[in-house]
């Protein structure tokens, strides 16, 4: 190897010495280079990680910490109590998979202002509603037939009949 060695001998409170050998190199190693994930390490940005139990889930980046080489991980429709700080380097974050891209892409509906819709309230079920206007990230502000008004993503609504 190179370095000097030397003898350690540790007393355990057993009373029994343990002793190994410690290699003191030369020169102190140089860091490793942290290699960073195939995704952009920047707020916001998408991909999938792994959770603990191996499997990959979308999640987004929600904080880098440059100091400590970490970004902080949103796993998409978890609680926040689920997110967890991984290593640039870790194997357990990764850029969306082509998979993902489809499904995306295929759940992205569109809606003319006017469409009726079946829209969701809350976790009780679909009912008709009017398109009133299209914001940003695909959500869109819709008014109930009982005069109540919400914003709900594209993703909760379906197409029930054209506007007259």
């Amino acid at each position: 190897f190179g370095g000097a060695q030397r003898l350690r001998c540790v007393q355990s409170r057993f009373g029994l010495y343990c002793c190994f050998v410690v290699m003191a190199s030369r020169q102190p190693l140089p860091p490793r280079p942290r290699k960073r994930s195939q995704i952009k390490l920047e707020a916001g940005e998408k991909g999938e990680a792994q959770d603990t139990f191996n499997n990959w889930y979308p999640a987004r980046i929600v904080e880098v910490d440059e100091r400590d080489n970490t970004v902080l991980i949103h796993f998409d429709g978890w609680n926040h109590r689920h997110d967890e700080w991984l290593a640039f380097d870790s194997s357990r974050l990764r850029g969306p998979s082509i998979d993902m891209e489809k499904r995306r892409r295929a759940r992205k509906k569109t809606f003319e202002i006017g469409a009726r819709v079946e829209a969701k309230w809350k976790h009780f079920g679909y009912y008709p509603a009017t398109v009133l206007n299209k914001k940003e990230n695909d959500m869109y502000a819709i008014r109930f037939e009982d005069n109540v008004e919400a914003t709900v993503s594209s993703n909760s609504m379906r197409q029930i009949g054209r506007a007259v």
